[in-house]
Formats: structure tokens, sequence, C-alpha cells
């Protein structure tokens, strides 16, 4: 409900007013949390249905993201005639302000997220797709990221979206049949608009700051490999599919030219979120004990687009730090190619300890895909970087025991 800019002085406190809920906002969520509450039995009702005790969830959650709408999409306010004419002898016609709509949105999350912990099994809260519709709500701001009015918003957005998903990511999982599907994509959408954000961070974010939102990242990629991939053959093919684009995606995260475009950058890239990325595939698609034909193919053709995608990095900074001659490549690039040598390294570590259980993990083609990484590398020794070379040492260690492809023991 909208204040007058005459009125609202007298409505809410003067002191950081900006973050505070109106009387009236404050006594809208009591109603709610009012209603949380066990409804009692009424008179006929059978005790053993457990929806008969409480069937406003749905309704209240209903409320609830309407109202985390406001924080990305306030609510405008249109004048009457009958306004404008009273207020028009003043000079103050239609000056009418929803006030604290962003404080209303946030606490509003934070009671999604108390009610959902308490009520995700519920029958009808499964039935009636309340976890895609708490997704699709907080899709926008976690898209927005810094974008969102208030930076606080999208981290708010975070931490309902893990809660929601840890508590009610066994019940979908469980479910058989098409009819989460939606749920799923929907999931998967927004995992990719977040972790792959078009919104820069601002120009004031310190490298403390960029650290602990790479920290947030790096919470939504442990529940990915944590809590689902694990429940995989339970899951749409789709969604799956979509997740190791993800990840594929993120292991080699070429930097930004809108973030990394000269040496002056601040900040280095997301190391350990490209790091966790490509470790997550190596144990989820590459490695993974499987009598699936199909399965086992997929692995190995995302195995050998990682291969291609660091091969490419390798030789396209080969080539262009001959063409600059003495001058050096950009910040951005020795992370790139420092990040992309380090991949072959986790690689090669991984896969030597898989062929000692496993040793037809990998066909011939593939075999040769990994040793023909090596020349690759070589052409990099001429790096002045002190990061890159030490990378580069600990690639070309690994390398020793992969020179030949290994025989199946006797």
């Amino acid at each position: 409900m909208p204040l007058h800019s005459d009125t609202s002085p007298y409505l809410l406190p003067t002191f950081h007013h900006e973050t505070v809920l109106s009387p009236l906002q404050q006594s809208v969520l009591n109603s709610i949390k009012a209603l949380q509450q066990p409804i009692p039995m009424l008179s006929g009702c059978n005790i053993l249905d457990h929806n008969s005790q409480q069937p406003m969830y749905p309704t209240l959650f209903s409320m609830l993201l309407s109202f985390v709408e406001f924080a990305c999409c306030p609510p405008k306010v249109a004048s009457t005639p009958k306004e404008t004419e009273s207020y028009a002898p003043r000079g103050r016609a239609g000056e009418w302000v929803v006030m604290n709509y962003v404080p209303l949105a946030e606490h509003a999350m934070k009671m999604i997220q108390d009610l959902y912990k308490i009520s995700h099994a519920r029958e009808n809260v499964v039935e009636q797709k309340v976890l895609e519709n708490i997704i699709k709500t907080i899709h926008l701001p976690l898209k927005l990221k810094y974008a969102c009015p208030s930076q606080n918003t999208w981290k708010l957005a975070v931490d309902l979206l893990l809660c929601v998903l840890h508590d009610g990511l066994k019940v979908h999982i469980q479910q058989q049949g098409d009819q989460f599907t939606s749920t799923w994509m929907a999931l998967a959408t927004t995992l990719e608009d977040f972790l792959f954000s078009k919104s820069p961070p601002p120009d004031t974010q310190t490298l403390e700051q960029h650290q602990a939102d790479e920290q947030i990242d790096v919470k939504i990629l442990k529940l990915i490999r944590q809590e689902i991939l694990p429940n995989s053959a339970s899951l749409p093919q789709e969604f799956v599919d979509t997740l190791m684009k993800l990840l594929n995606r993120g292991s080699i995260h070429t930097t930004s030219t809108t973030m990394f475009d000269s040496d002056s950058v601040a900040f280095p890239m997301k190391e350990e979120f490209a790091k966790l990325c490509f470790e997550t595939l190596l144990e989820f698609s590459f490695f993974k004990e499987t009598d699936d034909k199909e399965e086992t193919q997929l692995s190995r053709l995302a195995l050998s687009s990682l291969m291609q995608r660091c091969r490419d990095v390798l030789l396209k900074y080969a080539e262009d730090e001959r063409l600059n001659g003495e001058f050096p490549l950009p910040r951005a690039r020795m992370f790139e190619i420092s990040f992309a040598i380090k991949a072959i390294s986790t690689l090669l570590s991984s896969l030597k300890k898989t062929v000692e259980t496993r040793p037809n993990i990998l066909d011939a083609t593939q075999w040769s895909e990994v040793i023909g990484l090596y020349p690759v590398i070589l052409e990099c020794v001429t790096c002045t970087s002190h990061d890159v070379r030490i990378a580069l040492k600990e690639a070309l260690l690994e390398f020793q025991d992969l020179l030949a492809p290994p025989h199946p023991k006797m």
C-alpha cells in the first residue's frame, strides 16, 4: 500500500527508514506467520489426513513470492483524477510512493526459507510445485546479480536456493514420471544464468569481496556435486546434460573482456571455481563406473572436448606470444594459460589413479590425444611468467608415467 509523501514521515521512523518495514508491512508478515501455525482439526475430518491440518501452505508461498518480486520489479502507483485535483493547489499531485519494498522482499525470502523447511514434504506443497515456483521467482535476482537494486537481494536469493534445494531435492528425486521435468529445467536455467551472469561487479568491489563472491559460486557447485549429480540416474537426462555443459563451460572459464581488458586488472579469474568444475567433471563424467555404452561414449566425448579446449588455449597463447615479441600479453591471458595448464595436470593425475583399476578407461585414440598434449605444452616453455612456468613444471612431471598407454594387468 503506497504512502503519500506528506504522511510518510509520520508513519516511518526517521532513521534508516530504507531498511525497515512500514507498520502495515510488518502487520502483513505477522499475519502470514500466524497462518503458518497448524489449523485446528474440524469436526469430521480424518485425523490421518495430514493435508487437512494445513491446506494453506501453497497459498502462503504464493503470497510471499509475490512480495519477493518487488525486490527487482517494484510496484508502480498511478494517481487518480480525484487525487490530482486534491493535491494540485499545493503542487504535489501524484506524489505517492511505495516504501521499503526491497526490505519487504528480503523479509519474505527469509520467511519462505523457514516455511519450506517445515513443509517441503507436504503432499500439497509437492503437487502444486512450490519448489518450481520458488526457483522461477528468484531466477530474476540471481540473473541480475550485481544489477539488483540491493546487493543483499541476490545473496539472500542464493541462500534461499541452497536451502530449498537441500530440503526439497530428496523429495523430488523420489518422484517418478515427467511431472517435475519443468522443475528441473527451471533449475538448470537459473543455475546457468547465475553462475555465468552477464552483470559485471561494481568498480568499487575489493579483492576480499571478489573472493567472497567466488565462494558463493563454489557453494552452488558443491551442491551440484554432492546432492544432485550422485542421483543423476533418477533425473531427466536433459537436465543432467545441461549440468555437464555448465561444468564444461566453467572448467576453462575464459576471462571477460569487460573485466580483464588490460594490465590494470585487479582480480584473478575464478580459479577455485574453474578447478571445482573440472574436478566435478572428472568425478561424474569421465571416470564413472558404468555399463551403459551410451553413457561411456558421452563421457569420452566430454573428455575429448576438454582436452581440445586446453589444447586451443595453449596453441593460441604460444602464437600470440610470438607475435607480441618483447611485449607481455595482458594479465588476463596469463591467468587463462596458467589455469589451462593446471587443468591438464589435474586430468593427468586423475588418469593415473584411474588406470590402476580400469586400464581400458580410454581407447587408443584418446590416449593419443592425451599424449598429444605434451608437445603443445612444450611450445609454452619460453613464457616469462613465474606462475605459468611453475604450472608447466608440474604438468610436464605428470607426463612421465603417461608417455605410452598402460597395459592391462594379467
